[in-house]
This record gives C-alpha cells, structure tokens and sequence, in this order.
C-alpha cells in the first residue's frame, strides 16, 4: 500500500524499524494506547519487543506499525498526480504552485499543502490559506518552497537510455563469452599429446561423431577440435 505526507508518497513495509524512519499504526494493541490506527510517527528510539516514538515516552509494539519507505526523493512531491520538485528559493513570474515552510505565518496554513499562486494588480504574488485569506507573507519573507514540474520522460530519451543499456548488456555478454572460451581452452591444456583419455561423455555428438562414451583414445592433438584418421583429438573426459 502506499501513503502520502507532506506530498511525499512512501509505501508500507512490513518490517522491525530504525531510528529516524517513519511508521504508520495499523494494528494499535490496545485501547488505552494515545495512539490509533492511521497515526504517523518519527522513531525515536527501538528496542528488542517495541520502540519508542515520542520524546516523552510513547512505546509501540512493533507489531503494531508498518515503516514507510519514501519511493522518491524528499524533494519530489505528488499533486494532482504530477511530480512536482520541491525547491527552496525566491517565488518568481510564472511559478504557481508554493509549500509554506511554517517556520513563521503558520496561523492558518497546513504542513506539506500545496497553495497555488496568483499575481495582484501590481503583479505581486500571494495565495489564500486555508480561510480564503490573501497571503502576501510568507511569500515576502521567502518562507515558502517552490514546486517546479519534473518533466516527464521523452520517447527519446527512454530510447536513449534503453540503448545505453543494451550496449552495456552486449559489452557483459562479449566479456563473459571471452572468459568461457579461456576457461575452455585451460580445460583442455590438462591434456598432452600422447596422452592415453578414456571417453566418459559427448561421443556420438558433434565433434565426436563415430566415437563412444566409455573407449579409450589416444590424444594427438588437444588444441583440435575435430577427428582426424579415426581419432578423436579432442575427447572430453
């Protein structure tokens, strides 16, 4: 399953958490807990059995939760199902789309909102918090961040990216071809001219055509791969 916070998507990890993640209650254990299903928390600190998620002390089980695991980078939010990059700096013409920082001006205003901006006849910027009042601040006060659109991914540049891929996949295919030819070649060195081989294994096939499994050969050349006056120069062991 997935969550959205602050519009950063995160999906729900059945799993022991960590310092610093996030946790989701879905299975609160018991009614005198100060928590319920659906509560959000910053794990504080864990433990064998529990962890602990609030600086004055709240214990959860850890059976009671799942992690949240972000699926994009913090900086990526998701509105109106558009990926939207969430960058600190001055609003400017054109942009439209603004996260308030709440250090300041947080009366009336929602942590991880998105509020759209409009321009004033003067063609300063503001937007309406959540009582339909025009902000001018935090705006002014540079206390907002600013979403710019991810653009999607271009059919050529999806091309792009998949020939690099099978370029690299042809260049790992050649390497691993090279070190089974050599790793042929040294298994074949154990062999020695003169040498008496009994054939325990590919007579009968290519190149051991008219040879039997189980014979005893003679081996006059190893480096040869074919027969030649009745001989398998080549025989498997």
């Amino acid at each position: 399953m997935m969550t959205t916070i602050d519009g950063v998507q995160y999906r729900e990890v059945a799993r022991k958490a960590q310092v610093g993640e996030k946790i989701k209650i879905v299975d609160a254990d018991s009614p005198f807990r100060t928590y319920k299903d659906g509560d959000v928390f910053t794990v504080k600190s864990v433990f064998t059995d529990e962890c602990c998620v609030k600086e004055h002390g709240t214990i959860v089980f850890h059976s009671e939760y799942v992690v949240l695991e972000p699926v994009a980078p913090a900086d990526i939010i998701v509105h109106d199902g558009k990926q939207y990059r969430k960058v600190d700096r001055p609003v400017r013409e054109g942009d439209a789309l603004v996260i308030p920082k709440l250090r300041r001006y947080t009366i009336d205003l929602t942590s991880g909102k998105v509020y759209a901006l409009g321009r004033d006849s003067a063609g300063g910027a503001y937007f309406y918090d959540d009582v339909e009042d025009a902000r001018y601040n935090p705006i002014r006060e540079n206390d907002v961040y600013v979403l710019e659109p991810v653009a999607p991914q271009t059919a050529q540049s999806a091309l792009s990216a998949l020939e690099t891929e099978l370029a690299a996949t042809k260049a790992k295919v050649a390497e691993m071809e090279a070190q089974l030819a050599a790793a042929r070649d040294a298994a074949f060195d154990q062999f020695s001219a003169g040498e008496k081989v009994r054939l325990v294994s590919g007579g009968g096939a290519y190149p051991l055509l008219g040879f039997e499994n189980g014979r005893v050969y003679t081996v006059r050349n190893p480096k040869h791969t074919g027969r030649s006056d009745g001989q398998s120069k080549r025989p498997n062991r």
